[in-house]
């Protein structure tokens, strides 16, 4: 195994997790898309929405959060691999991997993060994988 098989057996895990994470994402998405107008309509014509709609927020708040914390991880590893193995500029990569740590902190802290919070280190990362900000 030469020096370089570590890193990227490293990036490769975390892009699966990462993968993962985005799939959970699009669930709550979707999930959430499918819900809403129904929830609403229920509404309207004065049907009781308790305690289904307790429970699926229920669902959707564990979906979420392991969505986020996920995506976060990822980005982290992703982050901290590049900066250490220098496939990216290291004050890059440094900064990615502190916006990406945030949401864990934050979800740890006060439950709630919003899902823009991971959208930065991600465009961070692919900007300088793309551009090779080394």
């Amino acid at each position: 195994m030469d020096a370089a098989q570590g890193p990227r057996s490293v990036l490769a895990a975390a892009a699966v997790v990462y993968a993962i994470a985005g799939t959970l994402w699009c669930a709550v998405v979707t999930i959430r898309d499918r819900t809403t107008p129904a929830l609403a309509g229920m509404v309207v014509a004065g049907t009781p929405t308790e305690p289904g709609e307790a429970l699926l927020g229920a669902a959707f708040s564990g979906l979420f959060s392991a969505f986020m914390l996920a995506s976060s991880a990822s980005l982290v590893t992703i982050g901290l691999t590049l900066a250490i193995s220098g496939g990216v500029a290291a004050p890059v990569a440094g900064l990615a991997t502190l916006i990406a740590a945030a949401p864990i902190v934050g979800a740890l802290a006060s439950r709630e993060v919003i899902p823009a919070v991971i959208y930065f280190p991600t465009l961070l990362i692919g900007l300088a994988l793309l551009l090779g900000w080394s």
